[in-house]
């Protein structure tokens, strides 16, 4: 699919989004990731490689995050679908605690996300993303 394919709205917003992330992180690029989620991936509490990422889900359960930003959490609370989370990574800075997160497992819900993710160009590689083996909590 190109982005041309999608439908105009959610391509404004891409485009609003990705350019207020811009603004507001002082970047000259950002990385944009626009994905269709039907697996358990990245369903163990972790805080990604990056300064700051913007994440939000346009169809099916929102990402959630740690109460009191605890790995270990019992409790995860929901970024609602369409609501914009700002995420700091463990790059944010050295006085900073990352924020610890999770996807829903669509899988095991039987459910599709449509998640955007959006990264500034301190962003290296999906395997330091923090998903997939990296620094994990409990499962919810």
């Amino acid at each position: 699919m190109q982005l041309a394919d999608l439908p105009p709205a959610i391509l404004r917003d891409i485009e609003s989004l990705a350019s207020r992330f811009a603004d507001l992180t002082g970047s000259n690029h950002v990385r944009i990731r626009l994905a269709q989620i039907v697996t358990n991936s990245c369903r163990k509490v972790h805080a990604d490689y990056t300064d700051l990422r913007l994440i939000t889900t346009y169809a099916g359960p929102g990402t959630q995050f740690a109460l009191d930003n605890n790995p270990d959490a019992e409790t995860l609370l929901d970024v609602p679908v369409g609501h914009v989370g700002l995420l700091k990574g463990r790059r944010y800075g050295a006085n900073h605690a990352p924020c610890y997160h999770r996807s829903p497992p669509a899988a095991d819900l039987g459910v599709k996300r449509l998640v955007l993710v959006i990264d500034t160009e301190t962003f290296t590689s999906e395997t330091e993303s923090g998903c997939g083996g990296q620094k994990t909590g409990k499962l919810a």
